[in-house]
């Protein structure tokens, strides 16, 4: 088959290799002059002209009722679940009767043989070297420092944003190519077996955990449950495979137990990392292996995450000086610590949040050398289960004893943070800091623009639910219309 601009196009699997890999059988015939399939998708929207339809069944949606839909746009493959089949043969036989060109395989369970594609898709590209991350937090960020890094040396893939979960890391896989050298892959979890599932597809030769905390708790119930589903990122190793757990962790000896000489520790000393200075927004300036490096993400908790990266780079043979070049090309993802100058600084890290990943953006905050007002505007922290009170609590305490002159507090569980700080003191808050909470956006956007004035920082932070990332259109449009001085990139400094 050849695309519009005439060249040839592979077929990621061919339909033998996709039927075996599913542990499937052909609906009807297997189509004549098959072409093959060229891309994947679990959203019948996102269907390109010959691409593979993987249906999945959820709580609120059913896949299998979308696939007609997968058709008309083009599908040369669809994937059906033994259940749905088994409750209506004949709907199935007749579909496949009226679209004979279309090769449609019947497996047991979607889910698991989009998995298993993705894996034996893998097994054509025996010289990528096959590398994993995962943490309660860091790990899209170490993730993206490493791919900087790894493409600083080599052809290299990572899976976009945080496709990370049991279903966005397969389907990023099917983005490698024979060019690609290294492919570095995020593993996400929110529920128990989803990291094993991940490491059986991708089967790492590195991998790395960033950290043990509280993300996910409601789901997993405790820190430890946590550790024992990240340590399966380990589960696939053999031969000269590597692991790495973070050396300062409560759970590093849990992590590294029963691996044998495989996993070992991590930190700034094993990562080469030394002479760390702070330089505010503009990130910090260490060395590595003596070569020095202006580090462009702010925060000690961004350091780490270059020192997890600085060790999975090392640990793949990768030059210093490339390493170097990998750190200072690093650019921020969309929520995740990004800083807009102006009159008034934004400092938007909305794409997520938990009381580990609070803590340390609320740390980086307060450390930065700021001559105006700090602004902090915090959402809730999802995903926290019976946890959710304490957590937020202690936000609230945090919060009460931080730099932030003025706290905007969203969300239904951010109540009990605001209660901690009418406790400490009122509306006007421990150390008279103006406090205000609502659980309406327009209420939260009004208080910022009505509050804000030149030279001030502002901090945004809460779950990617909670879109707080709709606040900074309003400031950077207040920004924008501002006549007078503008003091605020002025007022940046190093610790």
């Amino acid at each position: 088959m050849e695309d519009e601009g005439g060249d040839r196009r592979e077929s990621l699997l061919s339909g033998e290799a996709l039927i075996a890999a599913v542990k499937g059988s052909v609906i009807g015939a297997f189509p004549m002059n098959w072409k093959g399939f060229y891309s994947v998708s679990i959203d019948s929207r996102g269907i390109e002209e010959g691409g593979l339809f993987v249906p999945l069944s959820g709580a609120v949606n059913n896949g299998h009722t979308f696939i007609t839909q997968a058709l008309e746009r083009g599908a040369s493959a669809v994937l059906i679940a033994d259940m749905e089949y088994t409750e209506k043969p004949d709907y199935w036989k007749q579909l496949a009767g009226d679209w004979r060109e279309v090769l449609f395989i019947l497996t047991e369970k979607t889910l698991t043989a989009l998995q298993n594609a993705a894996a034996a898709y893998i097994d054509r590209f025996p010289g990528l070297l096959r590398i994993a991350v995962t943490g309660s937090s860091g790990k899209t960020t170490t993730k993206d420092i490493s791919g900087s890094i790894f493409s600083a040396s080599m052809p290299s893939i990572m899976n976009e944003g945080n496709r990370n979960s049991e279903t966005g890391m397969p389907l990023s896989v099917f983005g490698i190519r024979e060019e690609h050298r290294a492919g570095i892959f995020e593993m996400g979890m929110d529920h128990r077996g989803e990291i094993s599932a991940l490491a059986k597809v991708l089967r790492p030769h590195l991998a790395l955990i960033t950290n043990i905390g509280t993300a996910h708790i409601g789901i997993l119930g405790s820190k430890a449950a946590i550790a024992e589903e990240k340590k399966a990122i380990f589960s696939c190793f053999s031969g000269d495979d590597r692991g790495f757990v973070p050396e300062n962790d409560d759970f590093r000896e849990f992590l590294m137990k029963d691996t044998a000489e495989s996993v070992s520790p991590w930190g700034f000393d094993s990562a080469g990392i030394a002479n760390i200075r702070n330089n505010g927004l503009k990130g910090s300036l260490f060395t590595v292996d003596g070569l020095e490096v202006s580090f462009p993400l702010p925060g000690r908790f961004n350091l780490r995450n270059a020192a997890a990266a600085v060790t999975l780079a090392r640990a793949a043979g990768i030059p210093a000086e490339q390493i170097q070049q990998g750190l200072e090309a690093v650019k921020p993802l969309f929520g995740r610590g990004e800083v807009f100058d102006g009159p008034v600084t934004v400092i938007q890290d909305c794409y997520n949040s938990n009381p580990d990943s609070f803590e340390n953006a609320l740390e980086l905050c307060d450390e930065i050398e700021w001559r105006g007002r700090r602004v902090y505007i915090l959402a809730d922290m999802r995903e926290l289960g019976p946890e959710s009170c304490a957590a937020h609590e202690r936000a609230g305490e945090l919060l009460a004893f931080s730099r932030g002159d003025v706290i905007i507090l969203f969300g239904p569980e951010m109540k009990h943070a605001y209660e901690v700080l009418l406790n400490r003191g009122g509306d006007r808050g421990c150390g008279g800091k103006e406090v205000i909470y609502t659980t309406d956006i327009a209420d939260v956007i009004a208080e910022t623009v009505n509050r804000i004035r030149a030279g001030d920082m502002v901090f945004l932070k809460g779950s990617r639910f909670m879109e707080l990332e709709r606040v900074t259109p309003a400031i950077l449009e207040w920004n924008r219309t501002y006549t007078g001085d503008a003091p605020g990139a002025s007022q940046r400094g190093g610790g």
